[in-house]
Protein backbone atom coordinates (compact mmCIF):
# COMPACT_ATOMS: atom_id res chain seq x y z
CA UNK A 1 0.00 0.00 0.00
CA UNK A 2 2.60 2.47 0.86
CA UNK A 3 4.87 1.64 -2.62
CA UNK A 4 0.87 2.67 -3.97
CA UNK A 5 0.76 6.04 -2.42
CA UNK A 6 5.22 6.64 -3.04
CA UNK A 7 4.15 5.79 -6.98
CA UNK A 8 1.40 7.93 -7.13
CA UNK A 9 3.13 11.39 -5.34
CA UNK A 10 6.22 10.40 -7.35
CA UNK A 11 3.80 10.93 -10.78
CA UNK A 12 1.68 14.02 -9.33
CA UNK A 13 5.27 15.64 -8.78
CA UNK A 14 6.83 14.50 -12.55
CA UNK A 15 3.65 16.11 -13.94
CA UNK A 16 4.58 19.46 -11.80
CA UNK A 17 0.47 18.69 -10.54
CA UNK A 18 1.46 20.51 -7.22
CA UNK A 19 -1.75 21.61 -6.17
CA UNK A 20 -3.18 18.16 -6.88
CA UNK A 21 0.21 17.18 -4.97
CA UNK A 22 -0.72 19.31 -2.01
CA UNK A 23 -4.35 17.93 -1.77
CA UNK A 24 -3.14 14.29 -2.06
CA UNK A 25 -0.62 14.20 0.43
CA UNK A 26 -3.15 16.04 2.99
CA UNK A 27 -5.42 13.41 1.91
CA UNK A 28 -2.90 10.78 2.80
CA UNK A 29 -2.23 11.94 6.10
CA UNK A 30 -5.57 12.13 7.06
CA UNK A 31 -5.84 8.28 5.66
CA UNK A 32 -2.97 7.59 8.16
CA UNK A 33 -4.56 9.42 11.20
CA UNK A 34 -7.85 7.79 10.72
CA UNK A 35 -6.04 4.25 10.82
CA UNK A 36 -4.33 5.05 13.70
CA UNK A 37 -7.07 6.50 15.45
CA UNK A 38 -8.99 3.12 14.57
CA UNK A 39 -6.15 1.22 15.61
CA UNK A 40 -6.11 2.72 18.56
CA UNK A 41 -9.66 2.63 19.77
CA UNK A 42 -9.32 -1.20 18.56
CA UNK A 43 -6.31 -1.72 21.19
CA UNK A 44 -8.62 0.76 23.81
CA UNK A 45 -11.52 -1.87 22.87
CA UNK A 46 -9.67 -4.86 23.26
CA UNK A 47 -7.99 -4.03 26.44
CA UNK A 48 -11.27 -3.32 27.89
CA UNK A 49 -12.99 -6.02 26.69
CA UNK A 50 -9.89 -8.36 28.65
CA UNK A 51 -10.83 -6.01 31.81
CA UNK A 52 -14.00 -6.45 31.70
CA UNK A 53 -13.32 -10.49 31.29
CA UNK A 54 -10.82 -9.98 34.37
CA UNK A 55 -13.42 -8.50 36.03
CA UNK A 56 -16.18 -10.99 35.95
CA UNK A 57 -14.02 -13.92 36.70
CA UNK A 58 -12.76 -12.07 40.01
CA UNK A 59 -16.30 -11.91 40.85
CA UNK A 60 -17.40 -15.31 39.63
CA UNK A 61 -14.53 -16.39 42.02
CA UNK A 62 -15.57 -14.46 45.16
CA UNK A 63 -19.32 -15.08 44.86
CA UNK A 64 -18.41 -18.85 44.94
CA UNK A 65 -15.59 -18.56 48.03
CA UNK A 66 -18.38 -16.08 49.94
CA UNK A 67 -21.15 -18.32 49.38
CA UNK A 68 -18.75 -21.52 50.92
CA UNK A 69 -18.44 -18.84 53.45
CA UNK A 70 -21.91 -18.47 54.48
CA UNK A 71 -22.79 -22.15 54.25
CA UNK A 72 -20.00 -22.93 57.04
CA UNK A 73 -21.18 -20.02 58.80
CA UNK A 74 -24.29 -20.64 59.20
CA UNK A 75 -23.43 -24.23 60.34
CA UNK A 76 -21.09 -23.14 62.54
CA UNK A 77 -22.84 -20.04 64.18
CA UNK A 78 -25.45 -22.68 65.36
CA UNK A 79 -22.61 -24.95 66.78
CA UNK A 80 -20.88 -22.59 68.51
CA UNK A 81 -24.15 -21.22 69.98
CA UNK A 82 -25.14 -24.46 71.29
CA UNK A 83 -21.64 -24.51 73.29
CA UNK A 84 -22.44 -21.62 74.99
CA UNK A 85 -25.85 -22.32 75.73
CA UNK A 86 -24.69 -26.18 77.38
CA UNK A 87 -22.23 -24.24 78.70
CA UNK A 88 -24.20 -21.66 80.88
CA UNK A 89 -26.79 -24.51 81.54
CA UNK A 90 -23.82 -26.32 83.29
CA UNK A 91 -22.99 -23.08 85.07
CA UNK A 92 -26.13 -22.82 86.33
CA UNK A 93 -26.49 -26.47 87.79
CA UNK A 94 -22.63 -25.70 89.11
CA UNK A 95 -23.96 -22.68 90.93
CA UNK A 96 -26.88 -24.98 92.45
CA UNK A 97 -29.59 -23.00 90.41
CA UNK A 98 -30.48 -26.13 88.29
CA UNK A 99 -30.64 -28.94 90.31
CA UNK A 100 -33.13 -30.78 88.29
CA UNK A 101 -29.91 -32.03 85.57
CA UNK A 102 -28.64 -35.87 86.63
CA UNK A 103 -24.84 -36.17 86.52
CA UNK A 104 -25.31 -38.03 82.66
CA UNK A 105 -26.71 -34.89 81.44
CA UNK A 106 -23.94 -32.86 83.17
CA UNK A 107 -21.47 -34.63 81.61
CA UNK A 108 -22.70 -34.37 78.57
CA UNK A 109 -22.55 -30.57 78.84
CA UNK A 110 -19.72 -30.58 79.23
CA UNK A 111 -18.37 -32.54 76.75
CA UNK A 112 -20.10 -30.32 74.34
CA UNK A 113 -18.85 -27.35 75.34
CA UNK A 114 -15.22 -28.45 75.44
CA UNK A 115 -15.38 -30.02 72.52
CA UNK A 116 -14.19 -29.06 68.80
CA UNK A 117 -15.84 -27.36 66.83
CA UNK A 118 -14.48 -23.60 67.39
CA UNK A 119 -12.72 -23.94 64.03
CA UNK A 120 -13.66 -21.69 61.15
CA UNK A 121 -10.93 -21.45 57.96
CA UNK A 122 -13.06 -18.83 55.41
CA UNK A 123 -12.55 -19.21 52.01
CA UNK A 124 -10.58 -16.04 51.13
CA UNK A 125 -7.66 -16.77 48.42
CA UNK A 126 -9.18 -15.23 45.22
CA UNK A 127 -10.17 -12.05 47.67
CA UNK A 128 -6.17 -12.33 48.77
CA UNK A 129 -4.73 -13.00 45.52
CA UNK A 130 -6.12 -10.44 43.78
CA UNK A 131 -4.89 -7.82 46.72
CA UNK A 132 -1.93 -9.10 46.17
CA UNK A 133 -2.16 -8.46 42.18
CA UNK A 134 -3.97 -5.26 42.78
CA UNK A 135 -6.85 -6.35 40.58
CA UNK A 136 -8.94 -5.92 43.21
CA UNK A 137 -8.95 -2.67 41.88
CA UNK A 138 -10.84 -3.73 39.35
CA UNK A 139 -13.87 -3.73 41.02
CA UNK A 140 -14.11 0.03 41.73
CA UNK A 141 -16.24 -0.08 44.71
CA UNK A 142 -15.23 1.42 48.11
CA UNK A 143 -17.99 0.02 50.10
CA UNK A 144 -17.16 -3.38 48.65
CA UNK A 145 -13.54 -3.35 49.37
CA UNK A 146 -14.85 -1.65 52.92
CA UNK A 147 -16.66 -4.86 53.87
CA UNK A 148 -14.20 -7.00 52.70
CA UNK A 149 -11.59 -5.53 55.42
CA UNK A 150 -14.37 -5.82 58.02
CA UNK A 151 -14.57 -9.42 57.00
CA UNK A 152 -10.74 -9.74 57.77
CA UNK A 153 -11.31 -7.94 60.60
CA UNK A 154 -13.87 -9.85 62.34
CA UNK A 155 -12.14 -12.97 61.11
CA UNK A 156 -9.09 -12.06 63.25
CA UNK A 157 -10.63 -11.58 66.09
CA UNK A 158 -12.48 -14.94 66.17
CA UNK A 159 -9.57 -16.48 65.66
CA UNK A 160 -7.80 -15.16 68.49
CA UNK A 161 -10.27 -16.47 70.57
CA UNK A 162 -10.26 -19.68 69.23
CA UNK A 163 -7.00 -20.68 68.89
CA UNK A 164 -6.55 -20.27 72.97
CA UNK A 165 -9.95 -22.06 73.73
CA UNK A 166 -8.96 -25.05 71.73
CA UNK A 167 -5.89 -25.49 74.21
CA UNK A 168 -7.81 -24.31 76.95
CA UNK A 169 -7.96 -27.94 78.06
CA UNK A 170 -3.92 -28.47 78.54
CA UNK A 171 -2.89 -24.94 80.17
CA UNK A 172 -3.48 -22.62 82.82
CA UNK A 173 -6.25 -23.39 85.11
CA UNK A 174 -7.37 -26.73 83.03
CA UNK A 175 -3.70 -28.13 83.78
CA UNK A 176 -3.92 -27.79 87.52
CA UNK A 177 -7.30 -29.34 87.67
CA UNK A 178 -6.23 -32.33 85.28
CA UNK A 179 -3.34 -32.96 87.75
CA UNK A 180 -5.53 -33.02 90.60
CA UNK A 181 -7.75 -35.13 88.79
CA UNK A 182 -5.84 -37.18 86.87
CA UNK A 183 -7.75 -37.40 84.20
CA UNK A 184 -9.97 -33.99 83.35
CA UNK A 185 -11.76 -36.89 80.84
CA UNK A 186 -13.87 -37.92 84.54
CA UNK A 187 -14.84 -34.21 84.38
CA UNK A 188 -16.24 -34.41 80.94
CA UNK A 189 -17.78 -38.23 81.50
CA UNK A 190 -15.59 -39.50 78.32
CA UNK A 191 -15.06 -42.85 80.05
CA UNK A 192 -13.45 -44.80 77.07
CA UNK A 193 -10.89 -41.59 77.49
CA UNK A 194 -9.50 -42.43 81.15
CA UNK A 195 -8.73 -44.98 83.57
CA UNK A 196 -11.05 -46.29 86.15
CA UNK A 197 -9.02 -45.32 88.85
CA UNK A 198 -10.08 -41.73 88.16
CA UNK A 199 -13.93 -42.01 87.80
CA UNK A 200 -16.13 -39.64 90.16
CA UNK A 201 -18.85 -41.14 92.17
CA UNK A 202 -22.26 -38.95 91.49
CA UNK A 203 -21.68 -37.16 94.61
CA UNK A 204 -17.90 -36.51 94.11
CA UNK A 205 -18.59 -35.16 90.78
CA UNK A 206 -21.37 -32.78 91.87
CA UNK A 207 -18.81 -31.45 94.95
CA UNK A 208 -15.78 -31.14 92.01
CA UNK A 209 -18.46 -28.66 89.67
CA UNK A 210 -19.04 -26.27 92.48
CA UNK A 211 -15.46 -25.68 93.42
CA UNK A 212 -14.84 -22.12 92.64
CA UNK A 213 -11.30 -23.34 90.09
CA UNK A 214 -13.74 -25.40 87.75
CA UNK A 215 -16.28 -23.29 87.61
CA UNK A 216 -13.61 -20.55 86.68
CA UNK A 217 -12.82 -22.88 83.91
CA UNK A 218 -16.15 -23.10 82.46
CA UNK A 219 -16.72 -20.02 82.72
CA UNK A 220 -13.88 -18.65 80.62
CA UNK A 221 -15.28 -21.39 78.19
CA UNK A 222 -18.42 -20.29 78.15
CA UNK A 223 -17.49 -15.98 77.50
CA UNK A 224 -14.90 -17.41 75.15
CA UNK A 225 -18.14 -19.28 73.07
CA UNK A 226 -20.62 -16.23 73.78
CA UNK A 227 -18.15 -13.47 71.96
CA UNK A 228 -17.25 -15.89 68.95
CA UNK A 229 -20.71 -16.29 68.67
CA UNK A 230 -21.31 -13.04 68.20
CA UNK A 231 -18.49 -12.57 65.98
CA UNK A 232 -20.00 -15.34 63.98
CA UNK A 233 -23.33 -12.93 63.43
CA UNK A 234 -20.82 -10.35 62.23
CA UNK A 235 -19.18 -12.43 60.05
CA UNK A 236 -22.22 -13.93 58.51
CA UNK A 237 -24.17 -10.67 58.36
CA UNK A 238 -20.68 -8.88 56.58
CA UNK A 239 -20.86 -11.90 53.80
CA UNK A 240 -24.40 -11.35 53.53
CA UNK A 241 -23.76 -8.14 52.23
CA UNK A 242 -20.23 -8.78 50.27
CA UNK A 243 -22.55 -11.74 48.31
CA UNK A 244 -25.30 -8.34 47.67
CA UNK A 245 -22.42 -6.55 46.58
CA UNK A 246 -21.48 -8.78 43.93
CA UNK A 247 -24.34 -9.33 42.74
CA UNK A 248 -25.29 -5.96 42.02
CA UNK A 249 -22.30 -5.86 39.48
Amino acid sequence: MLRVYSSIRKSLLAENKTVKYLKYAVGEVLLIMVGIILALQFQTWNEGRKLDQQRLELIENLKADFRNNLEVLEQSSLSIRKKYDDLLLFRQAAAGERNDLSVDELKLLAANGFGGGYRFQPALGSYRTALSTGSIGLLKDPILNQLFVNFEDANVRFQSLAEPNRTLMIHGNALELRKQLGSIYALLGMEHYKPEVFSLSNQQYRELIAQKEVYGIFEAKSEAARRMSDIMVQLKEITEQILTALEAF
